[in-house]
């Protein structure tokens, strides 16, 4: 078992090149459960927290394929209802033999060449229709690091519900039995009537494990990856996350059951290199969160 383990640390760690920051010009610190870099305030720059990523690099732009299941297993897909009135665009949920040009089919996670901030790697998600169209975007962060990977997942529309849930997160060693914790205070702005609200702030309390080694079916064929077990647990209730983690490609997969019973899974289908251009949603429709 050790000697098929060395793959891993060898890619995830071992082969990186070397960055303009030392791996001796930083510490980390930990946050929540999370490993941040912290640099000497002589050495930051514009992209200091991505210069050194293996996966999310700027430019990189991962597509991935979505699949909903509700409570009682009915199929469907989240359908864009734009009400001109207002900032954030509603949504409502309709089946998969139902879409329209206003229905999101995949969701694409673009690293952005922006200034850095929180300690944390731009990235910009879009959802987008059967034709390509950009429906919605929203601007987030990863943490990429020698310690753990750790991103927001999309929380765009009905995919806020995503906030309830551990966050795709994986810590090394990269080893069978590995464990580690993360938490998160949650604001009931979070909140919605179709799945669960609650007053003030609750507390996730997140425990994650590394459990499987599997290879994975994508779009960029069979993908051997480690499998992560994460749950989350609060004052209003459960959920629990399955994660597919390649060391070359990120998280393949993302198997997600939610607060309300329901089920959403990401299929990574395409990596690229994203085009030069703006946002394709202007503002007030590209929404920043944090």
């Amino acid at each position: 078992m050790k000697a098929k383990m060395h793959w891993w640390i060898i890619l995830a760690v071992g082969c990186q090149s070397t960055p303009t920051n030392q791996p001796d010009s930083y510490q980390f610190v930990e946050r929540e459960g999370i490993f941040f870099e912290n640099f000497d305030s002589t050495q930051y720059s514009d992209h200091t927290y991505s210069e050194d990523n293996l996966i999310f690099k700027i430019g990189r732009q991962f597509a991935y394929n979505y699949e909903f299941f509700t409570a009682d297993n009915q199929n469907m897909r989240v359908c864009e209802n734009r009400n001109p009135n207002k900032w954030q665009p509603y949504w409502t949920l309709i089946p998969v033999d139902s879409t329209n040009t206003k229905t999101i089919s995949q969701i694409e996670l673009i690293v952005e060449k922006r200034v850095e901030v929180y300690e944390q790697t731009p990235l910009r998600y879009e959802y987008l229709n059967s034709e390509g169209k950009v429906l919605h975007s929203n601007l987030t962060g990863i943490v990429e690091n020698k310690k753990n990977v750790w991103i927001y997942p999309p929380r765009g529309n009905y995919f806020r519900i995503l906030e309830l849930n551990p966050f795709p997160f994986i810590q090394t060693p990269y080893e069978m039995g590995n464990e580690w914790n993360y938490s998160l205070s949650i604001g009931s702005g979070w909140g919605d009537k179709r799945w669960k609200t609650w007053k003030g702030s609750i507390n996730n309390q997140c425990t994650y494990r590394i459990t499987d080694r599997k290879k994975i079916d994508s779009g960029l064929g069979s993908l051997e990856c480690l499998v992560v077990e994460a749950e989350a647990s609060s004052s209003i209730g459960s959920t629990n996350l399955t994660a597919y983690f390649n060391p070359k490609y990120g998280f393949v997969k993302l198997d997600y059951k939610n607060i309300d019973q329901s089920r959403v899974c990401f299929t990574l289908r395409e990596v690229s290199v994203a085009a030069s251009k703006p946002s394709a949603i202007p503002s007030p429709f590209l929404t920043e969160e944090k």
